[in-house]
């Protein structure tokens, strides 16, 4: 399937917008142009590939109990690393150039989510319950569409439908 590239984007909204049941993925959308796709695999499905116009990114995590997950291009090279902390919410987004962004739940009351870093908001994400639009990206009015800004759009998602994924298997038992 052929993705729009992102720095055609000229809309501050976006949603992550689920197709299929049992072999579902996620795709990046403004409701006129798709952006890319988000696919789980792997063993218990803890390991997800992001396809875009601008190239392929890969999430995996160092080992099954790691709460550090490698971003890697088709390559293997390394682009960015996530890292939890035991007994926290927040996960901190580190980019290969070092740039580093903090993505948390800043209200207990709220289903919002956000990306920020020393100069403030950088995104917002809102999780919606059961709606074939799980996830809603909310960007600032001045942002600049580049990869950076799409990788982190498709981070935040991963982590909200981990997190989602994870409630729900904890729900079950």
């Amino acid at each position: 399937m052929a993705y729009q590239l992102f720095s055609s984007l000229k809309t501050t909204e976006l949603r992550i917008r689920r197709h299929g049941l049992l072999q579902s993925y996620y795709e990046l959308t403004d409701e006129k142009s798709t952006f890319g796709k988000l696919k789980f695999g792997g063993l218990f499905l803890r390991q997800a590939s992001v396809e875009t116009a601008q190239g392929t990114w890969i999430f995996k995590r160092k080992s099954f109990f790691s709460k550090i997950i490698t971003i890697t291009d088709n390559k293997g090279l390394p682009v960015a690393q996530l890292a939890k902390k035991w007994f926290s919410k927040s996960v901190l987004l580190t980019m290969a150039d070092g740039t580093r962004n903090l993505f948390s739940h800043p209200s207990f009351w709220k289903r919002k989510y956000t990306f920020t870093n020393d100069r403030g908001k950088v995104m917002e994400f809102q999780s919606r319950f059961a709606d074939r639009n799980p996830v809603k990206i909310i960007l600032p009015k001045n942002f600049q569409p580049n990869n950076q800004t799409l990788l982190m759009a498709f981070t935040g998602a991963y982590l909200l439908l981990v997190m989602r994924r994870e409630k729900a298997a904890a729900a079950a038992h």
